[in-house]
């Protein structure tokens, strides 16, 4: 039931995105958000990721996902 609320709410988040901003800035950053959370979870309550090489490739990649959706959000 708390997934399917929380799923609820990021489809109307989704849809508030949409009718703001450009598809063309929307979409990048409603796919890549959702991947940086899921890496948290993964991080902070799973402990799934150990190990300090893995804790870079992790910041790397999340660095570069959130630059992407930042400078897709600043094209509009």
């Amino acid at each position: 039931m708390v997934s399917g609320a929380m799923w609820a709410v990021a489809n109307i988040g989704f849809i508030v995105a949409i009718t703001a901003l450009k598809n063309a800035v929307a979409y990048p950053i409603v796919n890549v958000l959702p991947g940086v959370v899921t890496s948290l979870w993964s991080l902070f309550l799973f402990r799934e990721i150990q190990g300090m090489k893995n804790y870079i490739y992790l910041g790397i990649g999340m660095l570069i996902r959130i630059l992407a959706a930042v400078f897709s959000g600043l094209s509009a």
